[in-house]
């Protein structure tokens, strides 16, 4: 496998490039590889190469910018009032088992009853352009957000709505609200 002597410092991440730079090929050829970029098939060779290289390396791919790159993120946020809560846990749990069966990740925030706190970690994680964000809260916080953040469409290449959504089993008491990112 060719080599090249690697920039990266200790701690930082390995980047696609080096991978490729690794395995002697392009940065293109190393994407379609790795995250099946480009809709062309790579020569068995060249594939085990970069495969090679990216284990060597032990290279993650970089969420955020699979997100931009695909226009679709795979995290789900879920804001919950008290986690400790047996309640908010089940909720917590339910959406943690319908996102893995879409192969999304649960991203929960504690807002520890706090109205204050709720509107700051949904305001952040919407910036963050989750595929769905749920928050199960009293009809009344509900009345209180934005009518938007409420009920919106699914947006493209986002998740099924059941996989933002608390289990049928939590669904008694507070209403869950859905936003769409």
């Amino acid at each position: 496998m060719p080599r090249t002597s690697s920039t990266r410092t200790p701690g930082s991440a390995v980047t696609l490039q080096q991978v490729a730079t690794a395995a002697g090929v392009s940065l293109a050829t190393a994407s379609r590889v790795l995250h099946g970029s480009g809709g062309r098939r790579v020569a068995e060779a060249l594939a085990e190469r970069v495969t090679a290289a990216a284990a060597e390396l032990r290279y993650v791919a970089h969420a955020p910018a699979q997100s931009l790159a695909r226009s679709r993120s795979t995290v789900v946020g879920v804001l919950v009032h008290d986690i400790a809560d047996p309640y908010f846990a089940a909720i917590a749990a339910g959406a943690m088992g319908v996102a893995r069966e879409h192969d999304l990740m649960v991203l929960v925030a504690n807002t520890f009853r706090d109205p204050a706190l709720e509107r700051d970690y949904l305001a952040r994680l919407r910036a963050q352009r989750p595929a769905r964000c749920c928050w199960p809260v009293p009809r009344s916080s509900a009345s209180r957000s934005p009518r938007r953040w409420r009920r919106s469409p699914t947006p493209a290449g986002a998740s099924p709505p059941s996989a933002g959504t608390a289990p049928e089993s939590t669904r008694s008491s507070p209403t869950t609200t859905a936003a769409a990112a």
